[in-house]
């Protein structure tokens, strides 16, 4: 961005101007402010998470995060040559950077198309930068200030630096947050998967320095309830990269047992006079139980559409001229569907009694209520005796 005064700021001479790219319908639209905007915003947020406690807090920092922009004013009153007025104007930007973006990212998904291809790009001449951008919110106002007068608050997020889109990762604003990472079904249980499993095995790795750190009288219940749950976790991969989906049974068991051993390991960093290095190490493998807790959390079934070709064959006459043969099952009398789909199986039991015990751990308040030895002790016992994992 180039903040040097300009030689000129008429909106003839350095226009500010959207265009709406869709490769996907091949077509190509622009709309240039009339009137410059009153007010020109621009943010540059970090991608950080910051994490009090009462001994002071620590912020998990992962970069520079998308720039954020913001246009505020009014196009006018009276009217021009091509509409009716400052009403006209304003509907019509409306329409073109809030509701075209969403309605042809929304017909290329319908037609099966990468809504990716669908480009809202800010050309502003007058400051000197291209980003391609997604709406984030559009406002009208109206003030009794001004009554004739219809005004408009633009918020938007820059999501990459050129009309290409090549600063992006793995896609664009829409697949961050709609989508999938990439844009489509398979790479988004693929990205899934890479962290599921990225965090499984950082808790392998980091978990034998924390365990140094847990009070003796409780680390062998600690260890067996760890080790069941990285047996939940793995039954949950397999399911997933099966394609069969996670019960809700084994789903809500791996996301409690997840709460709960973290509230445990929150617990032995909390106490008193530990060094600051056993704290890195215990709460680096809670960062990663979170991480597991978030995915889990956040799973959605994917909705395919599969390819039953094979069950039906041929149709009508089509098999005589070169088409489908017919049907291998024909004529059967299974359940066709349960043949070609797969299943999932509940691989994870619970009693009442361990589930209270881990709900116990999980929704304590470590700040006002913090777990005592003995507590934590007897919960995971109980926690050990009534949960099992299926090999």
């Amino acid at each position: 961005m180039d903040l040097s005064t300009p030689a000129t700021q008429k909106a003839a001479d350095c226009p500010i101007t959207f265009v709406m790219d869709d490769e996907s319908a091949g077509t190509t639209d622009e709309f240039s402010l009339l009137i410059r905007p009153e007010q020109l915003t621009i943010g540059f947020p970090s991608r950080m998470t910051v994490n009090q406690s009462l001994g002071g807090g620590w912020a998990d920092a992962f970069g520079e995060g998308l720039e954020e922009g913001t246009f505020a004013g009014t196009l006018g009153w009276r009217a021009s040559s091509n509409d009716s007025g400052g009403i006209e104007r304003l509907a019509n930007m409306k329409r073109f950077v809030y509701s075209d973006w969403h309605a042809k990212r929304a017909a290329a998904v319908a037609k099966g198309d990468d809504p990716s291809k669908v480009k809202l790009i800010l050309v502003d001449t007058l400051n000197n930068y291209t980003r391609v951008i997604a709406p984030r919110l559009f406002e009208l106002q109206r003030s009794k200030n001004s009554p004739l007068m219809a005004r408009y608050r633009f918020n938007f997020v820059m999501i990459s630096k050129d009309a290409t889109g090549s600063d992006l990762l793995g896609g664009d604003f829409g697949d961050l947050f709609g989508g999938g990472l990439l844009g489509s079904i398979a790479s988004t249980v693929g990205s899934w998967v890479d962290s599921f499993t990225t965090s499984i095995n950082n808790i392998t790795v980091r978990i034998r320095e924390a365990y140094k750190w847990v009070d003796k009288t409780i680390i062998t219940p600690v260890r067996a309830v760890v080790g069941k749950t990285m047996q939940i976790y793995r039954a949950v991969n397999d399911m997933v990269t099966a394609g069969v989906g996670i019960t809700r049974q084994v789903g809500s068991i791996a996301t409690l047992a997840t709460q709960a051993v973290s509230n445990v390991f929150k617990s032995a960093a909390l106490v008193l006079g530990i060094p600051n290095i056993a704290k890195a190490a215990i709460m680096g493998v809670v960062r990663e139980f979170s991480n597991i807790f978030c995915l889990l959390q956040n799973a959605r079934k994917l909705l395919t559409y599969e390819d039953y070709s094979d069950i039906y064959g041929a149709s009508n006459c089509s098999s005589t001229n070169g088409g489908r043969s017919i049907s291998v099952y024909s004529g059967s009398t299974n359940n066709t569907f349960s043949a070609v789909s797969a299943t999932s199986r509940n691989v994870v039991q619970l009693t009442q009694s361990a589930s209270n015990s881990l709900k116990s751990l999980a929704s304590t308040d470590l700040v006002t209520t913090p777990l005592s030895t003995s507590v934590i002790k007897s919960s995971l016992n109980v926690a050990n005796a009534g949960l099992s994992v299926a090999a």
